[in-house]
């Protein structure tokens, strides 16, 4: 008994994790079956509509004949014409109901499939915010304990590495970040981006004024709408970096409680040889406050209006 019941249990929650795809194969399923009803029922319309044209001939046939066996009055005809289409109304309607309820359980397929999609992307935008939050602040806390620099260290896996100098034969300390360790919304910026160019002061004009720009842009829509919003894709886009499928929902607000900064990141210790004219590429680490398209909802905007 206690088996048959984590079947059960397992099978219910599979089928609560996919309810949203169920609900659209069944609806694209029942949406066909309408299809199909529809086409039957248009091959049997003409039929009916003979039949009741040919009904109200006969009628009409006897009214103006003028060798009744029995009265037939303007009433009388007039009476059996309206239940001639009567029947026919009802022979329509029996031979398309098929199709019109399958359009309806389509339709509310589709529409509780959206609505559980809506409720769990609103669940994942919430938590995606509490997480965002949370790492600000305890990043906050260990700057404070250990320093600034020191946490950047450790959030970036920035450590020192011993090794032998070819040239002087001197063991000496290089600081190297740990590739293995990657931030979600960092990216690189170097050749491979389509608005690089081959000179590192070129390069360091080019972010500073995107940073600038998106703040300025950040602030315009704030003024127009009353809540400025800017998408990590905006940004990665304008960069000529290729977008990712969080940064359509991902980015920056601003109103009057929540004065937001757009930060590339580039006054970070891992770019020191870059600010520095050194090296020709950075590590972009954007700062992002969290999902922007639910800050959009609630407060009824249903699109970022372009100001600048």
């Amino acid at each position: 008994m206690g088996k048959f019941r984590a079947i059960m249990d397992m099978t219910k929650l599979k089928i609560k994790a996919n309810s949203p795809t169920i609900c659209l194969v069944s609806g694209v399923i029942t949406s066909a079956a309408a299809v199909g009803f529809s086409v039957w029922a248009g091959m049997k319309t003409p039929s009916i509509l003979e039949q009741r044209k040919a009904e109200v001939e006969e009628i009409e046939k006897t009214r103006d004949s003028e060798d009744k066996e029995f009265e037939y009055t303007e009433a009388d005809a007039e009476h059996d014409i309206k239940r001639a289409n009567k029947k026919c109304i009802f022979e329509l309607m029996k031979i398309y109901a098929p199709a019109a309820a399958c359009y309806g359980v389509s339709l509310a397929l589709f529409i509780s499939g959206n609505r559980i999609l809506e409720k769990r992307n609103a669940a994942l935008a919430t938590a995606l915010n509490g997480a965002q939050a949370f790492l600000a602040g305890y990043r906050e806390r260990v700057a404070s304990y250990l320093g600034k620099e020191k946490e950047e260290d450790i959030f970036r896996g920035m450590y020192k590495k011993s090794e032998i100098d070819p040239e002087t034969g001197e063991l000496k300390e290089t600081e190297v970040m740990d590739e293995t360790v990657n931030h979600i919304f960092e990216r690189v910026y170097d050749k491979s981006c389509k608005a690089w160019v081959d000179e590192a002061w070129k390069n360091q004009s080019i972010l500073y004024e995107w940073e600038k720009h998106f703040n300025m842009r950040l602030q315009e829509r704030a003024d127009y709408n009353g809540i400025g919003v800017v998408t990590l894709n905006e940004i990665l886009m304008n960069l000529g970096l290729p977008g990712c499928p969080e940064g359509m929902v991902v980015g920056w607000w601003y109103d009057e409680t929540h004065r937001s900064v757009i930060d590339f990141g580039l006054g970070s210790k891992v770019n020191n040889a870059f600010v520095n004219g050194v090296d020709k590429e950075c590590h972009l680490t954007f700062n992002v406050d969290g999902d922007v398209m639910s800050i959009l909802k609630a407060n009824g905007i249903t699109e970022i209006v372009n100001t600048l």
